[in-house]
């Protein structure tokens, strides 16, 4: 706490501002006497000098910051808080914002209030001026987190794209031993448009040892889609007035599920194990066409402070609640190893199976490997990542071929967050991606070129 102190009496040498004049002598008197109350560690004292202070004007920065202080020293974390929260109002500069929003998320967490607690220091994140004013807004900010039992992570983003509903590039329809060639309908043909995606995950702790921990955790997500004009034009240009009556609301999609976690980690000599499962539905077009469940088993298995592996399988069993579909088992196994390199930048490689069982026409298996990149070194004030995806796909049965369907999918993807530009500890964050699909069936060859505005969390 003393160094909170030595703090207090660096941050309260602003000068008194607003006061009338015939009272600035007394008030400098009665500052200084709560400042040396403060560090000789009499709070009550300091607080009995603020309040005069006060008295004489209501408004003043350093009287409310000093009684803040004090009351958070007498253990009246409520009090502390709210007056904090008043010495932020009137807080003339930058500085002193920052310390008054430090402090009212100081009495919040002391009261449990963590949310709250967390909303403060995200505020006092647009009151920086220093790498070291960040690092500390930061530090609180986990131990914060570490002590909330509720976590929240939200996300959001705007993506234009030249493809919103993985349509087809050429919209041709072939069948292969078959010299006929059919036009495929217009929306299932590549439509370019604009999504908006949201989604929010909730985890709450019920309990966590040196052994274990155990969380509750629901899950919801969005895309919603606009169409461009071209998209438009093509959709009315169909003879068939179910697809001119198309709008980017039947692309659009909403999955909510609800689960639990539990983590032993003294299970394995290697690392900690978690176990998970998942209840949850997917909607599209605003209809509910799936329920599903999963089960979910993962090791992380640490190689060093800089270095882990991690190992990951899970089974879906999918029920469709729609005719259109089948039912599916979907089994995936995925490996990866991630490392800090000597630079400090980030190097993570993940390999990918996936066994779909879904009918005879449906069933297929996949296997894909992802290596991304994220530099360590900002430049102009940007933070850079990258990655590509390698993918393979195959269908034994297909409809329009002869012997299967063979998909080989690429993924180039490009992300750059402005740190230089922050609010509430939120920066914007441009995300580039291009997707390419070539196939023996040339129905389901694709490519998409999109652009997504997003935000992400600089804690």
């Amino acid at each position: 706490m003393q160094k909170l102190l030595c703090l207090c009496g660096l941050v309260l040498g602003l000068g008194l501002t607003g006061a009338p004049a015939l009272s600035q002598s007394n008030l400098a008197d009665l500052q200084a006497g709560a400042e040396a109350s403060l560090v000789a560690g009499e709070p009550t004292q300091t607080a009995a000098l603020a309040e005069q202070m006060l008295a004489q004007d209501p408004d003043s920065y350093p009287a409310l910051f000093l009684l803040a202080v004090a009351q958070s020293e007498l253990g009246q974390d409520a009090a502390s808080a709210k007056t904090a929260a008043r010495a932020y109002d009137v807080a003339p500069d930058e500085q002193s914002r920052l310390q008054a929003a430090r402090l009212v998320a100081r009495g919040r967490g002391r009261l449990n209030q963590f949310v709250r607690a967390e909303f403060w220091l995200r505020r006092a994140a647009n009151n920086i001026s220093s790498e070291e004013d960040a690092q500390a807004v930061v530090t609180e900010y986990v131990r914060i987190t570490a002590a909330n039992p509720l976590s929240v992570q939200l996300n959001g983003s705007i993506a234009p794209s030249d493809n919103v509903n993985n349509g087809s590039d050429d919209g041709i329809l072939e069948f292969e031993g078959i010299p006929l060639t059919f036009l495929l309908p217009e929306d299932r043909r590549a439509l370019s448009g604009v999504e908006y995606f949201g989604s929010v995950q909730l985890a709450y702790r019920l309990s966590e040892d040196e052994t274990q921990r155990t969380s509750l955790n629901a899950a919801m997500s969005g895309q919603a889609y606009t169409l461009s004009s071209e998209a438009r034009g093509l959709l009315d240009s169909s003879p068939n007035a179910d697809i001119r009556s198309v709008t980017g609301n039947d692309f659009s999609t909403f999955l909510a599920q609800i689960g639990a976690s539990h983590t032993r980690k003294t299970l394995s000599p290697l690392g900690p194990v978690t176990f998970g499962f998942n209840l949850g539905s997917y909607w599209s077009g605003g209809n509910r066409i799936v329920d599903f469940s999963d089960l979910i088993v993962s090791h992380t298995i640490p190689v060093n402070n800089r270095a882990f592996y991690s190992i990951r399988g899970s089974v879906r069993d999918q029920n469709v609640l729609t005719d259109a579909l089948v039912d599916t088992l979907t089994y995936d196994l995925s490996g990866s190893f991630s490392s800090a390199l000597p630079n400090n930048d980030k190097i993570q490689l993940t390999l990918t199976s996936r066994k779909n069982e879904a009918g005879p026409e449906s069933s297929y298996t996949e296997y894909s490997s992802e290596v991304s990149y994220e530099f360590a070194q900002p430049v102009l004030g940007t933070r850079w990542s990258s990655s590509l995806e390698l993918g393979y796909r195959n269908y034994r049965v297909f409809t329009t071929t002869l012997d299967g369907r063979r998909d080989h999918f690429v993924t180039i993807g490009a992300n750059t967050v402005f740190e230089d530009i922050r609010y509430f500890g939120f920066s914007p964050s441009l995300d580039v991606s291009a997707t390419r699909t070539s196939s023996n069936a040339e129905e389901v060859e694709s490519s998409a070129l999109q652009i997504r505005f997003g935000i992400v969390s600089n804690f």
